[in-house]
């Protein structure tokens, strides 16, 4: 195994390794709170994110499994402090103040894990390469010319894959909240 790797460290760390969690820590933190940041624009909440997502990578170093890549898991980890932030934070009390969460009915608003890990598994039912191209675009952030940089396929392929996806979540996921489902399949995380 190269050293080094992300798949190296994360190895090492599950051994206890502490400068190989250094490793990755400052390989990743950078860009994992730039995503934070771009969402929560604030700087507090998003170191706070961030750090909460290595300090359960530590904590869970004995019995973590990851089914994709590591950069994937830690940014999908930090999606998901991201929207327990969101949940928490004033944007949330407006919300209320509004009434739109009532609005819909309460009983079909599932938690922001539940539905993500719903999501998750619907993605999984698509073709490798549109999934991975939809991770890329919403996890990632990254623009439809970057992905295509990245798979070699043209920009306006990438718009059509992403738009499929989109349509296809919504059909999947049509039983739920619309207001949850429109913040998350409209909003780059």
């Amino acid at each position: 195994m190269e050293r080094n790797t992300d798949n190296h460290l994360l190895s090492q760390i599950k051994q206890g390794d502490a400068k190989a969690f250094d490793s990755l820590f400052y390989r990743y933190w950078e860009p994992l709170f730039s995503a934070a940041f771009a969402r929560l624009k604030s700087q507090d909440l998003a170191q706070d994110v961030v750090q909460d997502v290595f300090i359960d990578l530590w904590k869970r170093k004995d019995s973590l499994v990851i089914k994709r890549t590591l950069e994937v898991y830690l940014f999908t980890s930090v999606k998901y402090g991201v929207f327990k932030a969101i949940d928490t934070s004033k944007g949330h009390e407006q919300l209320q103040d509004t009434q739109l969460i009532d609005d819909f009915g309460s009983d079909k608003i599932l938690e922001l894990e539940e539905l993500y890990d719903i999501i998750e598994s619907k993605l999984d039912l698509l073709p490798k390469t549109s999934s991975e191209i939809f991770r890329m675009y919403k996890y990632n952030g990254l623009s439809a010319v970057e992905i295509s940089e990245i798979t070699g396929m043209a920009p306006q392929s990438i718009h059509n894959s992403i738009q499929k996806t989109l349509n296809f979540l919504r059909s999947e996921l049509k039983e739920y909240s619309p207001l949850i489902l429109f913040i998350f399949l409209n909003s780059k995380f």
